[in-house]
């Protein structure tokens, strides 16, 4: 490394420059970066010559808590028309956030008694659900 950092004047900076420094001279070993990166580590110049920049940590931001199950989406699709050959005019979806895991029922009316009964079906009972989460259901009609 000696010979090759003195032959071709190469500059007294950081392992990877003097290994590239080397490369477009077109010479190269297996372990030329290896090597140039031990050089620079044991050359006095090389060290007073490179430039030690210290990289600031960024700021440390709060973390999110995500737990599975605990927000979901309700959403009505419809009317339909024509309707199903079973008369179904609407599609209701329920869409976990977290998981993307998703419920979706054909159904022939759209009430509230309607939403219920599909979460208790559909998410509560098959879920193991132990106690009702907080839902606010809002009538659009």
């Amino acid at each position: 490394m000696e010979h090759f950092h003195n032959k071709f004047e190469t500059s007294h900076g950081g392992g990877l420059a003097t290994a590239h420094q080397i490369a477009r001279a077109r010479y190269y070993w297996l372990a030329l970066f290896k090597d140039a990166y031990e050089h620079v580590k044991a050359c006095h110049t090389c060290q007073a010559a490179v430039i030690h920049e210290k990289k600031h940590a960024m700021p440390l931001q709060p973390g999110i808590e995500v737990r599975l199950l605990s927000q979901w989406g309700l959403d009505f699709i419809g009317m339909i028309n024509p309707p199903s050959y079973t008369q179904h005019k609407y599609i209701l979806t329920a869409i976990d956030y977290c998981t993307i895991w998703s419920e979706v029922q054909a159904l022939k009316l759209c009430t509230t008694d309607v939403v219920i009964k599909f979460l208790e079906e559909n998410i509560i009972k098959r879920l193991r659900v132990r106690q009702w989460p907080c839902i606010l259901i809002y009538e659009i009609f």
